[in-house]
């Protein structure tokens, strides 16, 4: 695709992927329009999406035998097809895309409140638009709008509906606030009410994002998740085939570190107890010193792995601003950004590096950003 602002104009391969959803030109910086809310249909995008859909419709109807043997492929085709026709600004691929990350078919190491975060980028792109759909001469079959927004509201809100207490509560994602705004915009009376939602594994989820820290191909950068005592005590008893465990990662490279809040996600004395668990001997020093109604805030910063943007030099830079001031920017983020789960990837720190300034100096520009609601 080629990029939407006059003063670039470049032909993008590949867009960055920020943690909210949103794409941007790796190159200017300027926001992917299909996001912006302007939407067009065209015979590029058309074909793009019914070759996803195509696939997905393979994927689905496949026996477990042939989802073992190409199962995986089938379902990455499907979703990088559907990538590319929602960045061409088809809004049934940007719906289709929210589903995806919504029913977790795509970037399984992002926490369940990230990825509703995102799928509800997309989803709210299409159904709050205020512009009109184009649809090109060149496409033959005609489109209601109307009604592909209200297929976009409608499972916006059925996510809504069961999303994490620790998102619902935040007014952008809370499920009445949403159906009240369907209504006026759309005129849809979404029946059904918010449901409690069953709790994941929080061990679980923060163990695969731990072990995708070795990816070859976009492994997350940092992040930091909340956790009980004793889930933190369980994550370090989850393993891998290789038997590969958190222990092991820490000495591989991933540095964690935790630091105790109270039931309402507040640090106690101001966050000043981070621990660095560099080692399986403090690791289990610090495990043992937690109760059974402890709550942490688990942090970890991945040297490992495959990262596009930043060498190892600028990787050390972002891992001590991180560390800085007894982790001020990482009590900031949980403090006063909603006390959210988040993994970044290299795309979202280098979206606010600018030419002559450092990795370091982008890093506070994106917590700034994450901490102002952005």
């Amino acid at each position: 695709m080629i990029c939407g602002n006059d003063k670039c104009k470049r032909k993008v391969e590949q867009p960055l992927e920020l943690y909210d959803g949103s794409w941007a030109c790796p190159y200017c910086k300027h926001e992917i329009a299909s996001m912006s809310g302007n939407f067009r249909i065209t015979a590029e995008n058309e074909e793009l999406f019914t070759l996803a859909e195509r696939s997905y419709f393979s994927w689905l109807t496949m026996s477990v035998s042939e989802r073992r043997r190409s199962g995986k492929k089938t379902l990455e085709k499907a979703v990088e097809l559907c990538k590319d026709a929602a960045r061409l600004g088809n809004p049934l691929a940007v719906t289709r895309l929210g589903y995806y990350y919504d029913k977790d078919y795509v970037e399984v190491n992002r926490s369940e409140a990230v990825r509703c975060r995102i799928a509800y980028a997309y989803y709210s792109a299409v159904c709050f638009s205020d512009a009109q759909l184009a649809v090109d001469e060149s496409v033959g079959k005609t489109y209601d709008w109307q009604e592909i927004r209200i297929a976009a509201a409608n499972l916006m809100l059925e996510m809504l509906a069961f999303v994490p207490e620790e998102i619902a509560v935040l007014d952008k994602f809370n499920f009445e606030y949403n159906r009240s705004r369907v209504r006026a915009k759309l005129g849809l009376d979404y029946q059904k009410q918010r449901s409690e939602l069953m709790k994941n594994s929080r061990s679980e989820q923060a163990f695969s994002t731990l072990y995708s820290c070795f990816a070859k191909v976009r492994a997350p950068l940092f992040g930091v998740c909340r956790l009980s005592g004793e889930e933190l005590k369980k994550l370090f008893t989850e393993t891998v085939g290789n038997k590969l465990d958190a222990y092991r990662m820490a000495e591989k490279g991933v540095f964690m570190s935790v630091a105790e809040c109270d039931k309402k996600g507040s640090l106690l004395d101001g966050g000043a107890a981070f621990s660095a668990m560099t080692n399986r001997r403090r690791i289990d020093e610090i495990l043992s010193s937690l109760g059974g109604e402890s709550e942490v805030y688990f942090f970890f910063f991945n040297g490992n792995g495959g990262h596009k943007y930043f060498g190892r030099l600028e990787q050390n830079q972002i891992a001590d601003v991180l560390r800085a001031d007894r982790y001020e920017l990482v009590r900031r983020l949980v403090s006063d950004a909603g006390r959210q789960d988040y993994t970044f990837f290299d795309d979202d720190v280098y979206y606010y590096k600018a030419k002559f300034r450092g990795a370091g100096d982008a890093v506070k520009k994106l917590i700034t950003a994450v901490c102002g609601g952005e």
